[in-house]
């Protein structure tokens, strides 16, 4: 049921019939027929066929000897790529920071994780190819391999850049010398275990090259579930060896000028089914494109689950040292976090724990670190509120202890140190209603109850909150604006409509700023033929394209004042600067919860759960609302189950499956409340909106388990949150 009122008469998603239907097509529904609409004009169709790979059963060593002989005879197989025959690839850039930057599928003999695929079968159908990779086993000369992140936690090393280029070590003030002579310290160890993305779509690639034409530019076209279809492409571009105007040329001319050039690479996502950060420069877009150049035919390899752990990212494991020091009123002199993250040989991306630490509360010294342990996995990657996840549940809960230490309330502890400005910055924010939040919040769970209502039958009662935070990303993007003679506007971006609602804000945008009906306006997204569009990551989207529909729409107002021609095609840049702002840019919020804890079992249940979120202007509420319900949910997840486990002799993912890798479902799912607290954000940007595709997720985990230790006295300081951490 609704929660907030203005839902009523909010735009349902345009594509959302289509889903819900069955019409709607992802990569894996592609095939003969449908590529059709991707082949150049007079061009005769192939056939396409079908791939699957084989994964490595070693975790670290050679490959001696590919024996495929029994698989060769498997009527439909058409061939099998192994490092000895697989097209050569160059090194190329992976603009989503993917292993490919410094690993490439099928290229030699090492094996640097279990999992990793050593070969690709291409058959005339998928069960053919499947029945086909059964057949195929190696000979290894095996290595000596880390796979154990705990026992190897001595072995970490610095990290002179984390996440998109900050700094891996940052310090303000004098943090231990104040830490030191502090009235009240805390001073503990949070760890959390690797989660896999598990979005409901697995990563699947259709790749196709085309045939020589005098006319067409492209090459190569890949259908593909990716969250950066200009990513995907460029990487393509590098590592095909296609030339200049095919890797970072494509992109800086797009942001520069506008400029629009012929490329011999089109990729195409028309629909991704979730994605979290899990999408983008994955191996299965290499392994598609090489068979396809291989064999002449389109060939299409989509992931079974168990492959999507292995060949796919995921959030790693994490070591979180948090210290506070304050005086007896509550004010924090210092604040130091130090973490281990895991990563792999492979991998090339740190997850930034401290990118939001120092800015959220006013603390005068603190201390930010990053250190890494590389181990023979496959490589970590972005998940939903990277690195801020993790950082939140270990914060906010040495705020939660500090509160208890102190005997205040956890609420004005947040407030003792509220910080009217950015701390690392000095610079007003653009816009901050975290205090509104607060208070929203904790009339939603009923925070007066807290250490009043205390049980229920066998359950413990408790409440818990944590504040929320994502900071604003204003990313370079272009949009096309097309007037038509009948009155209708049609909107081109390549934006990725991963599930967040891209479609219809985006058509809601143009709507209003050109004054028309949403009816009036039909929206083109998804592909590289379309105005470049940044990655579908760091609740941007919104914002940085919609950003460039103002402009386009002020132009086509403009032209339309000069002549009557029609169609009429104007486009709009925005983001150029990367959103640099005199402002500090952030999106606020406050996450509460209430949990039933079973004395006897330590079953632990969550009977309810208020975010509070202050995001700037909510461009649809419907959808807003969707992903601030999505973010907690994940959240809970986090927080009481998700939980990838290896296999320390072998290096394997032992529970690959959603069988076994638990989700929530919705009999796991309480009441939810969510309140869109209204705030103007006209001093961050034109449109006056934030990211919201992530915040949800922040604070939830540190939430529940304040709320576990309200309920038991047991402090958990370790997710998930299991019965036997409980008991």
């Amino acid at each position: 049921m609704p929660d907030n009122p203005k839902l009523t008469g909010a735009p349902v998603r345009l594509e959302g019939r289509a889903k819900v239907t069955g019409a709607a097509r992802y990569t894996g529904d592609f095939a003969d027929e449908t590529l059709s609409a991707y082949l150049h004009p007079g061009e005769t169709p192939k056939k396409v066929l079908y791939a699957a790979a084989v994964q490595s059963t070693i975790p670290a060593g050679r490959i001696l000897a590919l024996h495929t002989e029994a698989a060769e005879q498997i009527v439909g197989v058409h061939a099998i790529l192994t490092h000895k025959n697989a097209p050569r690839l160059k090194k190329a850039r992976s603009l989503m920071q993917s292993e490919l930057a410094k690993y490439l599928p099928l290229q030699n003999d090492t094996i640097h994780y279990h999992g990793q695929p050593i070969a690709l079968v291409i058959a005339e159908n998928s069960e053919a190819a499947n029945h086909a990779i059964t057949l195929i086993y190696a000979t290894y000369a095996e290595s000596p391999a880390h796979v154990d992140f705990e026992a190897n936690l001595h072995k970490a090393q610095p990290e002179k850049k984390v996440g998109s280029g900050e700094a891996g070590h940052k310090e303000r003030g004098h943090p231990q010398h104040e830490f030191n002579k502090s009235e009240v310290q805390i001073d503990h160890i949070y760890t959390t275990d690797p989660t896999h993305h598990n979005a409901m779509e697995p990563g699947a690639t259709l790749a196709h090259w085309h045939a020589p034409s005098k006319t067409e530019s492209i090459e190569l076209t890949c259908i593909c579930s990716t969250q950066f279809v200009y990513g995907d492409a460029i990487f393509l571009g590098e590592a095909f060896d296609l030339g200049m105007r095919d890797g970072m040329l494509r992109l800086g001319l797009q942001i520069g000028l506008g400029a629009e050039m012929s490329s011999k690479v089109r990729v195409a996502a028309p629909l991704i089914g979730g994605g979290f950060g899990s999408k983008g420069n994955n191996s299965h877009l290499a392994l598609a494109a090489m068979a396809a150049k291989y064999t002449g035919h389109p060939v299409k390899l989509v992931l079974t689950r168990p492959q999507t752990f292995s060949m796919m990212p995921y959030r790693g494991g994490a070591c979180q040292r948090i210290r506070l020091g304050a005086d007896s009123t509550g004010r924090i002199s210092t604040l130091m976090q130090e973490g281990i993250l895991q990563n792999a040989e492979t991998g090339t991306f740190i997850e930034p724990i401290g990118e939001m630490t120092s800015h959220l509360y006013n603390v005068p010294n603190t201390l930010i670190d990053h250190q890494s342990v590389r181990l023979n996995v496959n490589a970590t990657g972005w998940m939903r509120a990277p690195g801020i996840t993790p950082a939140q549940f270990a914060l906010e809960s040495a705020l939660d202890e500090l509160a208890d230490k102190l005997a205040i309330d956890p609420i004005e502890l947040r407030l003792i140190n509220y910080a009217e400005k950015d701390p690392d910055t000095g610079k007003e924010w653009s816009s901050k209603k975290l205090r509104e939040c607060y208070i929203a919040g904790a009339s939603a769970i009923g925070w007066h109850k807290r250490n009043v209502e205390t049980r229920e039958g066998e359950e413990a009662i408790g409440y818990g909150m944590a504040t929320a935070v994502y900071p604003t990303n204003h990313f370079p993007s272009t949009a096309r604006l097309t007037l038509n003679a009948d009155g209708t506007v049609l909107v081109q971006a390549s934006a990725q409509e991963i599930g967040q609602g891209t479609i219809t804000t985006l058509g809601v945008i143009a709507a209003e700023a050109l004054g028309l009906p949403l009816t009036q306006v039909r929206v083109e997204v998804g592909d590289t033929t379309l105005p470049m569009a940044f990655m579908a990551g760091g609740s941007s989207t919104s914002l940085s394209v919609g950003t460039a529909i103002l402009d386009a729409a002020k132009k086509l107002r403009k032209k339309m004042t000069q002549t009557q021609e029609r169609p009429l095609s104007v486009k709009g840049i925005a983001g150029r600067t990367f959103g640099r702002s005199k402002y500090g840019r952030a999106a606020f919020g406050a996450q509460f919860v209430r949990v039933a804890v079973n004395h006897h079992t330590g079953k632990i249940r969550v009977t309810h759960m208020a975010g509070a979120f202050a995001a700037g202007r909510i461009l649809n509420p419907r959808t807003a609302r969707s992903q601030f319900l999505g973010g907690m949910v994940m959240g809970l997840g986090h927080a009481l189950m998700e939980q990838t486990s290896l296999d320390l002799t072998h290096g394997a993912w032992v529970n690959a499956n959603l069988g076994e890798a638990h989700v929530p479902t919705n009999a796991d799912i309480p009441e939810i409340t969510i309140q869109m607290i209204e705030e103007d954000d006209s001093r961050g940007s034109d449109l006056g909106a934030k990211g919201i595709g992530e915040i949800g997720i922040t604070g939830v985990a540190a939430a529940i388990a304040n709320a576990v230790y309200n309920a038991t006295g047991k402090r958990i300081r370790s997710l998930p949150i299991t019965l036997d951490k409980v008991l």
